[in-house]
């Protein structure tokens, strides 16, 4: 059986759900990848396919690269080639899972009640500055879609508050070395410990959550805590990240500059992750009048689906632009497993781990949950 993409919109009453699988992901360059004719039927139909299968082609050995070391796209045909391939690897993936996509709708009202929230609570922040003006209407016009195309049964408000805390969060990511940037670190203890937070960005990010959790709590205070927790967590991981940012400033059990010393724990690449990608906050909105006992059990496979996916759609951009490399999760788990000595499943024996490796079990994990997921919305409900 295939596995199907699913981000299960829902078709509710207070008491009762049915549960539409949502064959979708935002892939805004889609038609230029089914543009170059791949499919999985031009492999051996003899030959089970799988990602390992896939990614050993000697090919694939342009992303034997990790952090710290020498970048192997060094050239501009070199980064064209991995482009290539990479958009090939997620035509693979999307055809694995059984993908469909599907045109956003536009829908103007969200645009416009969005807009009037940006141009009230956080344009004003920007003190003139045409940069975060720029970066916080970009945010706001790509928020905006987001919610119809993903929350396409929910309510107008629901999908409002989703867009408002999209906004939020793009915009605040984006303004890394901002005067109040340094504040972000102390965000939840401040939060916890009850000390005033009413100005600025954070006083705006706060009146946010705030609103969202309300919401999401009228019925049962549990999917407004699930949600207002990922938001939190969100905005106190971007210090980290930003510490982050260089192989020279990360903890010492993931330096690169060491000799594998076989002492580096399994499950902080991911810890990390979770804490960054405020995935938690997008659930309740695809739930909102189901029961929370219904879908509690399968969040971490949300949550796991939403960071990875977009891990896989942003490997390209986020790894492949000729810079320095992002320390993104897939960069952190490279660097975890050499200190843990995992070999590669690639190259010779004894290889150490490369983004080819981490390519190859972000497929595999995120194929596993989509697989699992349907069971639990597809398969059980039978």
């Amino acid at each position: 059986m295939h596995a199907r993409v699913i981000l299960f919109p829902l078709v509710a009453s207070r008491f009762h759900a049915s549960i539409i699988p949502y064959h979708r992901i935002l892939y805004p360059d889609l038609h230029r990848i089914f543009a170059m004719g791949f499919s999985l039927q031009d492999e051996d139909p003899m030959r089970a396919f799988s990602f390992q299968t896939l990614l050993s082609d000697p090919k694939y050995a342009i992303f034997d690269f990790a952090p710290g070391e020498t970048h192997t796209l060094s050239t501009e045909e070199d980064r064209l080639v991995a482009g290539h391939l990479t958009d090939t690897l997620m035509v693979a993936f999307l055809d694995k899972i059984n993908f469909e996509y599907h045109q956003p709708s536009s829908n103007k009202q969200i645009l416009a009640d969005l807009k009037a929230w940006t141009d009230e609570n956080m344009i004003p922040l920007c003190g003139g500055d045409a940069r975060k003006i720029k970066a916080v209407t970009k945010a706001m016009h790509v928020s905006a879609i987001l919610p119809d195309y993903f929350f396409p049964h929910a309510t107008h408000r629901a999908r409002l508050l989703i867009a408002m805390a999209t906004t939020a969060g793009i915009s605040l990511d984006d303004f890394v070395g901002d005067a109040e940037h340094s504040r972000f670190a102390s965000f939840a203890s401040d939060l916890m410990m009850g000390k005033p937070i009413s100005d600025g960005w954070l006083g705006m990010y706060t009146k946010m959550m705030r609103e969202y959790i309300s919401y999401f709590s009228e019925e049962d205070p549990r999917p407004g805590a699930l949600g207002g927790e990922s938001l939190v967590k969100f905005l106190s991981s971007t210090a980290l990240e930003d510490q982050f940012s260089r192989p020279d400033t990360l903890p010492p059990h993931l330096c690169p500059t060491t000799d594998p010393h076989g002492c580096c724990p399994e499950g902080f690449p991911y810890w990390h992750r979770y804490q960054s990608g405020a995935s938690g906050a997008y659930v309740p909105p695809l739930f909102h009048s189901v029961p929370f006992d219904y879908w509690v059990t399968s969040v971490p496979h949300l949550v796991r689906y939403t960071n990875f996916s977009n891990d896989l759609l942003s490997f390209q951009k986020e790894m492949l632009s000729g810079g320095e490399l992002d320390m993104n999760y897939m960069s952190l788990q490279i660097l975890a497993r050499r200190q843990a000595r995992v070999p590669s499943r690639f190259g010779s024996p004894g290889s150490a781990w490369t983004y080819r490796d981490a390519l190859c079990e972000v497929m595999d994990e995120t194929y596993q949950t989509v697989y699992d997921l349907d069971r639990a919305f597809v398969e059980f409900p039978k």
